[in-house]
């Protein structure tokens, strides 16, 4: 299934768009790069560091770089749909690089003080 979910939940999501037609309705993988304000209903974007609501948002699968440069683990990333976040990683590797940098540093959005998720 790892190789998959990630299609796997892109399928549900489309499907489930098509079933709940007058509804609003968006899926997005679980994973602990996708960060989720449950106080607006918003999620982090992995492009500009800022929480977005999901119908702004696009799903990409990319292999985690890591600081050894080898690749990593999958995992889901969001992007603004302006964005055009394709298939290739290319132009989005130093936006991941740099959201996993600052979560190694603790300097994401969310550990702000005072601002609990």
């Amino acid at each position: 299934m790892r190789r998959i979910w990630i299609e796997a939940v892109r399928v549900i999501n489309k499907k489930l768009g098509e079933v709940l037609k007058e509804k609003s309705c968006k899926v997005f993988a679980a994973d602990p790069v996708v960060i989720y304000n449950i106080c607006d209903g918003k999620f982090l974007c992995h492009g500009d560091l800022s929480f977005k609501l999901p119908d702004k948002l696009k799903m990409r699968g990319f292999h985690e770089v890591k600081r050894d440069n080898t690749q990593g683990p999958e995992h889901p990333y969001l992007f603004d749909k302006d964005d055009g976040a394709g298939e290739d990683i290319a132009p989005f590797e130093d936006k991941i690089k740099q959201f996993h940098d600052k979560l190694r540093e603790r300097k994401l959005p969310y550990f702000k003080i005072g601002h609990v998720i």
